[in-house]
């Protein structure tokens, strides 16, 4: 039987849904949770039925649940807030509400019960939404997507190294494929694990304080690579433990050369690990050091190619090295030779693009493509001179989760690489007191961010984003109590900031049709949001100003990111900023006669517009907000390693350190001033991972 509504038709048995007489593609789950909700469209089907009838047998987090819903929305042309095709009930599950006919099918030999079977087969060797489409799926999916990616070849099989509370990441093979070197996180502090590929005799390599990231194996075995977290710089430890040798005093991600005698790495000291994070940020390059000499030689140069320079990678004959470059716009994957000449570009695009690796035969260059919580994992064919050849295809999916840090087996057997997510919420910290900060934000399927205030400081409006790219402006008590939707649905939504008004917040987000980011207000009166500001394409971080007449925000143009500013009609528009390196987040001051804005400038540093006055340098630093007084401006600051809030007095120059946070792999971002002056609201967010290796295929 197939049904039919809105010139659309859901066929289970062929297992495939057709748009006026053409095959639409969807994902599988989202196709399977679809012609569950149709058959018994008579009463909401509830979560636990999902999981029972779509993941049977798998142990997945309701992300994966979220996120299909989502897409199965996107795919329909369906509004969660006003749904023709899916409702969404309260605490129970979903419903299928549209109105539709059945047709019965000429008789079948395959009835719908077989491709259950066979999926849950399929579903029974994988977690958390790792899921191999069946091959009969695959006849009944485009080849190619508008992304360019060819889909067709079999994800690969792939398990996780062992089952951990602990977050895992950055695996890095011994040279006979049998073991992997990874960090590991033991009471917020990164140390160094060796263990075997199917997760037996684990070992602790490293202990202190310094925190260990980022291992490389080296060639022969005897010793690995890593980023210090605290000393800073590229250090080496025998494979056995003792000594450790300082061999940079800047950088990160190293990468061992072929023969064992140089490591190459990027300048930037960038050690993030939520889905949002990325490998390096302008002005970063990539460097090599001379392992015995211990002389550093600079390969790439800031700007060729655009964005920060990270994550290098070598080819198996030590002539070219792979690496990532990314802006906050674009991403890029290329490849350059030794000796610095021949630079090509394999890759680019808006989304992030990040581990790039040369296949053992040299013959193609992986890499991660990830878009919020998901991620794929894709090769593409090169020549000799590292040209590309052709489209990439799919290797692997990650959802939920993104892939980071993939490694390859010297014989190009095996991959292994980290799947993270993350979880963030809201708390708040009594400014001058010594109290511990409180949390606000207790929903376990959101990550809260960019709190602010209402004018009166009895509420507070945040972003909250789900699985997939659904989220949404919530607003609750300024205690975190009695916290409502007022805006969700598919698509980023950030930078919310409450207006002068006590029914206005101002958000920004991606609109689809005008293809640019754009300025949306949302009304508590009427639940609605409309669009006031016009954004160039390339821009994004946009805030108003109190007086509503004047937008800032940054652009990137030829690699250099900046701010600007315009009218809410897009005229007017100039450049405020001159740093070649990088201007980003500006903040209004509630006068709206000052900007407050993040420079790169020898580092990260917190400077005021006009003027360009530098108020804060060293560690990495990312203002948020004012004082109402002006006198001061609230920043998280990563500084030793941990992230923490802090003011600055704009006149002194005086900080002040408000939380007392001790764990590298925690962050706090967003810190949001209350209006009397005597709380500051902000994210605290934390990374999940886990380690995965891939079963061996053939050699690529």
């Amino acid at each position: 039987m197939s049904y039919r509504f809105d010139g659309l038709v859901v066929d289970p048995i062929a297992f495939r849904l057709v748009r006026n007489g053409k095959p639409v593609h969807i994902e599988p789950k989202a196709l399977e949770i679809l012609i569950l909700l149709v058959e018994r469209r008579e009463r909401p089907v509830t979560k636990q039925e999902l999981f029972s009838q779509i993941w049977p047998g798998v142990a997945v987090t309701e992300n994966a649940l979220t996120r299909a819903i989502a897409q199965l929305r996107k795919t329909l042309g369906d509004d969660a807030d006003a749904p023709r095709y899916i409702e969404t009930v309260p605490t129970r599950g979903y419903r299928f509400i549209a109105a539709l006919r059945t047709e019965e099918p000429a008789p079948q030999v395959r009835p719908r019960r077989t491709r259950v079977v066979i999926l849950a087969i399929v579903a029974a060797g994988v977690v958390l939404g790792f899921l191999a489409i069946p091959n009969f799926v695959r006849r009944h999916v485009d080849v190619k997507r508008q992304d360019g990616i060819d889909h067709l070849p079999s994800p690969l099989a792939a398990r996780l190294v062992h089952a951990s509370q602990r977050f895992e990441v950055s695996p890095s093979f011994s040279p006979d494929g049998a073991s992997i070197v990874y960090s590991a996180d033991v009471d917020g502090t990164l140390h160094l694990f060796v263990a075997t590929v199917e997760g037996d005799h684990e070992r602790q390599l490293t202990r202190g304080e310094a925190g260990e990231a980022q291992p490389s194996w080296s060639p022969d075995g005897k010793r690995i690579a890593y980023t210090s977290m605290r000393k800073g710089g590229i250090w080496i430890v025998d494979t056995n433990g003792g000594e450790l040798t300082q061999v940079t005093n800047f950088g990160s991600r190293p990468s061992w050369s072929p023969e064992g005698k140089e490591i190459a790495f990027q300048s930037a000291d960038d050690i993030e690990y939520g889905w949002n994070a990325y490998e390096a940020l302008p002005p970063s390059t990539i460097w090599i050091v001379d392992v015995a000499s211990k002389k550093v030689a600079a390969l790439t140069t800031a700007g060729h190619p655009a964005g920060g320079h990270g994550a290098p990678s070598w080819r198996r004959d030590g002539k070219r090295i792979a690496f990532s470059s990314c802006d906050h716009e674009r991403c890029g994957i290329y490849t350059i030779a030794r000796d610095a000449s021949g630079l090509t570009e394999l890759a680019d695009d808006s989304r992030r693009l990040a581990s790039p690796l040369f296949a053992a035969d040299g013959k193609t260059v992986y890499y991660v493509l990830s878009l919020y919580n998901y991620s794929f994992l894709v090769g593409g064919p090169v020549d000799a001179d590292g040209k590309r050849l052709g489209d990439p295809h799919r290797l692997r999916e990650s959802n939920p989760g993104v892939m980071q840090h993939v490694s390859l087996s010297r014989d190009g057997f095996r991959f292994a690489w980290s799947v993270v997510e993350e979880k963030s919420d809201l708390f708040a910290v009594d400014v001058g007191s010594n109290h511990p900060p409180v949390q606000l934000t207790k929903n376990p399927m959101l990550n809260a961010q960019f709190p602010s205030f209402s004018p009166d400081g009895k509420k507070i409006a945040y972003s909250a984003v789900a699985a997939g790219d659904d989220s949404g402006i919530w607003i609750a008590d300024a205690d975190g109590s009695n916290p409502k939707a007022l805006i969700t649905g598919p698509g980023l939504k950030q930078y919310a900031r409450w207006a002068k008004s006590e029914w206005d917040v101002f958000y920004g987000a991606w609109n689809v049709a005008e293809h640019r980011p754009l300025l949306y207000r949302a009304s508590l009166i009427t639940g609605r949001s409309e669009a006031v500001g016009k954004l160039p394409e390339d821009a994004s971080a946009p805030a108003i100003s109190p007086d509503l007449k004047t937008l800032a925000f940054n652009r990137t143009l030829a690699g250099t990111t900046s701010v600007w500013s315009s009218a809410p009609d897009g005229s007017s528009l100039r450049r405020l900023t001159e740093d070649a390196d990088l201007a980003r987040f500006p903040v209004w001051s509630p006068s709206g006669k000052q900007l407050v804005v993040q420079l790169r400038r020898g580092g990260s540093a917190i400077a005021i517009f006009p003027g360009g006055k530098v108020v804060v340098t060293g560690g990495e630093n990312w203002p948020h907000s004012w004082s109402s007084d002006e006198k001061e401006i609230a920043f998280a600051s990563r500084r030793d390693a941990v992230w923490n809030v802090w003011t600055v007095n704009v006149a002194t120059g005086a900080r002040r350190k408000l939380t007392d946070f001790t764990s590298m792999t925690t962050w706090v971002r967003t810190p949001s001033w209350s209006p009397d002056g005597k709380r500051i609201a902000f994210e605290l967010g934390a990374p999940r991972g886990n380690l995965w290796v891939s079963e061996p295929r053939v050699a690529q």
